[in-house]
Formats: structure tokens, sequence, C-alpha cells
């Protein structure tokens, strides 16, 4: 059984579960206490845990953008002015001093891109709260409050260096360079849960058990509820997380650099998502058994385009064929349990793949050779086709529908198979 919403929040108070008790976030350690008993007294029931740490960054890249060079009136003088902001937290996890390489800029007017970046002669912040000044390569910045700052960078070029751009220069041979960096400067205050763009409208987040979670993320905002992006931070672990579940669920990142989204969790019950300034989410793992849609493509694979979508019934190639591979890859659009679509992303071993027409088109182990652009996701094997004439696939999913499992079949008849391109 479903049991609640997703539920956000980012204020201290426990996440009240399907049982009515409050979840308490613990320590390190594997257990947490909640009153649930009749006479009042404190239980200690076991949990499984999982702590996902926020990453400090001291160093980062910025590419400015730059409109095309404004000549003076004497055109002896020509002057690129361009802007760029970027978020930095404030807070002991977090550092204050932080290293801005500017490697390279973009050109808008001219369509160019400019390796080197440019020499920086000044540099000046309007408040304080925030120094800057110029370093090997960059900015060197240094936070000491919350507030939203502008750092004038100015800067010399020459007009060889700018390339295609140099043509529009006339004799001009001084390139003056104005950057305006705006710098938002917030102590972060809480932590929201990002899910995948295919499952933000469902009223319960689903995960499959063992399933990936890389669409998933978290961001931090600050006291108003803004969202924040600090370039101080790692941007899939921003700030430190933490993941409760029941005792006999596994908790895994099959992908530390991928923060939350790197969660692979075996099991039933619910996931708590915590941050230390309170409740950030909830997932349910839901058992593949109730899982009772899938819903799924057969995609003759491009071979530099000329792909498509075939379907059972329909005839294709009486023309031949012009840059598609012979390759029908089974792609995964979307999963659903009682109509809601899971946030996670297919769990590739769930799915066999046979085929009844060998002689035409016959299964194989990996992906299909060529392009796709159906949007979905490719299970482990493919299916090749041979020969002009009827072909039959099926995908079956055993553990899905009470172990009835979900069956996606096809029966289509493709033509001058000769003509299509074999890798």
């Amino acid at each position: 059984m479903m049991c609640g919403l997703l539920l956000f929040a980012v204020s201290s108070a426990g996440h009240v579960g399907c049982g009515g008790a409050p979840a308490v976030s613990t320590s390190a350690g594997s257990t947490s206490e909640m009153s649930t008993s009749d006479t009042g007294e404190t239980e200690e029931l076991s949990e499984a845990h999982l702590i996902v740490p926020m990453v400090p960054v001291d160093s980062f890249a910025l590419t400015p953008v730059f409109d095309a060079p404004e000549l003076s009136e004497d055109q002896a003088s020509a002057t690129l002015r361009g802007s760029l902001s970027v978020d930095l937290a404030l807070g002991d996890e977090y550092p204050a001093a932080v290293d801005a390489a500017l490697p390279s800029v973009w050109i808008i007017g001219c369509g160019s891109s400019l390796e080197g970046g440019f020499e920086i002669t000044d540099v000046t912040v309007d408040r304080a709260g925030l120094t800057g000044s110029s370093s090997a390569g960059g900015l060197s910045l240094v936070v000491s409050e919350e507030g939203d700052f502008v750092v004038a960078v100015r800067g010399l070029l020459s007009a060889e260096a700018l390339g295609s751009c140099a043509e529009s220069l006339g004799g001009a041979s001084l390139v003056r360079v104005e950057l305006d960096l705006a710098v938002t400067v917030r102590r972060p205050e809480g932590v929201e849960l990002d899910l995948p763009l295919w499952c933000r409208d469902e009223a319960i987040a689903l995960v499959e058990p063992g399933a990936a979670l890389s669409g998933l993320a978290v961001h931090v905002v600050d006291l108003a509820g803004e969202a924040l992006y600090p370039a101080n931070a790692d941007r899939e672990r921003p700030a430190t997380i933490e993941v409760f579940a029941a005792a006999e669920t596994s908790l895994e990142l099959s992908d530390e650099t991928l923060g939350i989204g790197g969660l692979v969790a075996t099991g039933v019950g619910s996931l708590r998502i915590r941050s230390n300034v309170g409740d950030v989410g909830v997932l349910e793992l839901v058992d593949p058994g109730m899982i009772d849609e899938v819903e799924l493509v057969y995609w003759l694979m491009g071979a530099g385009g000329g792909g498509l979508e075939v379907r059972s019934g329909e005839t294709y190639g009486a023309k031949g064929w012009a840059r598609t591979s012979n390759s029908i890859s089974p792609e995964i659009k979307a999963i659903r349990a009682g109509g809601a679509r899971l946030c996670s992303s297919p769990r590739l071993d769930a799915f066999i793949l046979s085929g009844a027409t060998p002689e035409t088109c016959v299964v194989v182990d990996g992906p299909g050779d060529g392009d796709s652009s159906s949007g979905g996701t490719a299970i482990a094997k493919s299916a090749r086709v041979l020969a002009s004439g009827l072909c039959e696939l099926s995908v079956l999913a055993p553990e899905y529908a009470g172990g009835l499992g979900v069956e996606v079949p096809l029966s289509t008849t493709i033509l001058n198979a000769e003509s299509l391109t074999s890798f």
C-alpha cells in the first residue's frame, strides 16, 4: 500500500511517516529513537542509514560572455563589454576564499570563443563583505557576509587575439575589457529535492528497488526559499544529506560523484531524506509486483540519421533504406504502477528480449548499433535484421504485475533489408 504524498520541508521538525510516529535523524549510527508505545516509553528501532557528504570547492572556472567589440569614435581602440553571475554559499562547510579562473571568453557578436582569457588590470567590489583581486589566470574572491555584490573586472586584450572579431576593428590595436561579475552570497538555510523531470507531477515519488536514480538531485535554498547553486560546492553534492530506511533495506551509492543521484536502494518501505536543517523529501520503494505498465518503443536505429519507430501490423522499407541501421533497439519510455510513473530509471536486468523469427531478425547481446532519438532507455539486448520479411519480437518483464509479467510484443514486416546499414 502506498503511504502518503511526497513531502517537502525545510524546518527542523521530524517527518510524520505512515505509522504517525516522527522519524528522528541520528548520527552515523544505525538506530533512532521513537516514542511509539501506549505507555509513552521510548523504543529504539534499527534503521538503514546512508550519509551523502557535501563536497566543498575552492576553485572553479567561469566563461564570460561579451557582445561584439565597440569601436571608439577615433577608431583607435575598442571595448568588450559583458556580464556574468555566480552564487557563493556562506557557512562553516563552504570555502570563504575561492579562485575563479577565466580560461576563455565567448563573444556573441562574432560567434567565436577566445582561449587564454585576457590580462586583468583592475578589480573593484561595490561594497564591503566581499573582496576581490586578480590572480594567475583569473580572480581571487573572499566572502565574509551575505549580500549581492558587483565585481568590476577591467582588462586589456590585443586586437590580434580576437580572431574573426578583429576584422571589424579597422585600425584599432587596443581592446579594453569591461566585465561586471554579479556575485550572490547567501547562507544555505534548507535543502530541497529535485525529482527527475518525468515524475515531478506525480502525487507520490515511486522508485523500483535496485534501480538507479540518475535523475535525482538536491539543491540548497536561502532564508527566503530561493534556490542557490553555489560555485564553492560541488553541483551534485551542495549539502550533506542522510538517507534513512527500514533496517532490511540496502542503501548504497553506485557513483559517489552523482551525490543522491547515485543512490540505489533495495528493500521495502520509505526512503526518508534529511539534512541538518530538517526533512528534504520522501521516496517510496514500490514492489516490482505492483508495476503494471511498461511504455516501450522498438526503434530501428539510424546510421547517421534515418532511424524510426517500428510498430506491430505495419510494413516498412518499401522504397528501400538510406542512413538506417539494421539494429532494432527496444527502448523504455516509462514504467508505471497504478498509473503513477516511477521516478527511478529502468532496471535493465528486469527485461528479457526474445524473438520468434530468427530467419529475419535475431536477438543479440548488447544495445543496438546506430543512433536513436526515441528519448527512451535501451535494454541490455537488441535485435539484428538479417532478411526481409516478418519480424516478431517480445520484451517481457516477468517480475511485474504480481509475477504474471508485463509483455510488449512486436510483429512487423521489414522490406528491402539488404539496403539497411550493417555495422
